[in-house]
């Protein structure tokens, strides 16, 4: 959970943390436990980035779970947590199953998965976020963008897209309803990404527009995830393990409980498959193309 939903006062003596060292093999999988020092009780708790020692060197950690000592034999003989990294966890415990799933379904070591879920750099809390005034403008989320002039509470949308480009022309034009509650992930540098990973974790009630990375990230009170052109390239990592943003999004929504809408001109077979309300839209999808024969002109003249 994130600091505010946490509960992490209740710790109490001998708390114990299962840490997934950050090493890539499926070794380590299961975890190992580890004392909680009295310095770092209320700050470590599921998603937390720590250092932990392994094989006698100090390496990073990821927390997936909290246990009392009285569960552990012998706590007294398990080592501590030598230090916390963030005070922002990288991943909640609702996202848990989904990582799990993800790990086990490509053969990839959950270190590896885990890591996914965090930004470049180590995250801050971000300053408060001011809501700026958004003028009504006509377009397609302008009813929208009246409910946040009317003060209603809204829960967080996340859009992915295939390419930079294309995430950048989309977040321009939602700006024009919502103006600074769009946070656009621009790829720019390992400072700007890791800034619009803090925003969209710590504060609700934004729209997360970003490529296929953002389908990792723990985005505050997140209530739907819109996919733009589900089966192109860009939506599938190149390296391994080689992971579909869809079947991730499709196995979040379904433990996290938000709402997942694709967007596309022709939907992939995998999407037919899972029996969706399919809603078409009247009118032409694609550029008019003509066919022109250029087989009977002189050599030297072709394209």
């Amino acid at each position: 959970r994130l600091p505010e939903e946490s509960g992490g006062g209740s710790l109490t003596e001998n708390t114990v943390a299962r840490v997934i060292p950050d090493v890539p093999t499926l070794a380590v999988d299961e975890g190992f436990s580890y004392l909680i020092p009295e310095s770092l009780e209320g700050r470590v708790g599921i998603g937390s980035i720590v250092r932990v020692p392994l094989a006698g060197r100090r390496v990073r950690g990821y927390v997936i779970g909290m246990e009392s000592g009285s569960e552990i034999d012998q706590p007294d003989n398990l080592k501590e947590v030598r230090a916390l990294s963030s005070d922002l966890p990288v991943f909640t415990e609702q996202m848990l199953d989904a990582l799990r799933w993800a790990a086990g379904y490509y053969v990839a070591p959950l270190a590896r998965v885990l890591a996914k879920t965090a930004p470049p750099n180590l995250p801050k809390r971000p300053p408060p976020f001011v809501r700026s005034d958004v003028e009504s403008a006509e377009g397609p989320l302008s009813e929208l963008a009246r409910n946040v002039l009317d003060g209603k509470k809204l829960k967080t949308v996340q859009v992915l897209c295939p390419t930079v480009a294309e995430t950048a022309r989309l977040a321009a034009g939602l700006r024009q309803d919502l103006g600074d509650l769009v946070v656009e992930v621009a790829e720019q540098s390992p400072a700007s990404v890791t800034a619009a990973w803090s925003k969209a974790a710590c504060d609700g009630g934004l729209v997360v527009v970003g490529t296929m990375r953002v389908v990792w990230w723990p985005i505050r009170h997140l209530s739907m995830a819109i996919m733009v052109e589900e089966g192109r390239p860009g939506m599938k990592e190149r390296q391994a393990p080689t992971v579909a943003a869809a079947d991730l999004a499709r196995v979040r929504a379904e433990c996290e409980g938000f709402h997942l809408v694709k967007i596309g001109r022709v939907p992939t077979l995998r999407s037919l498959q899972e029996s969706p309300e399919v809603i078409r839209v009247p009118g032409r999808l694609w550029a008019p193309v003509q066919i022109v024969n250029r087989t009977e002109d002189p050599p030297g003249r072709g394209c």
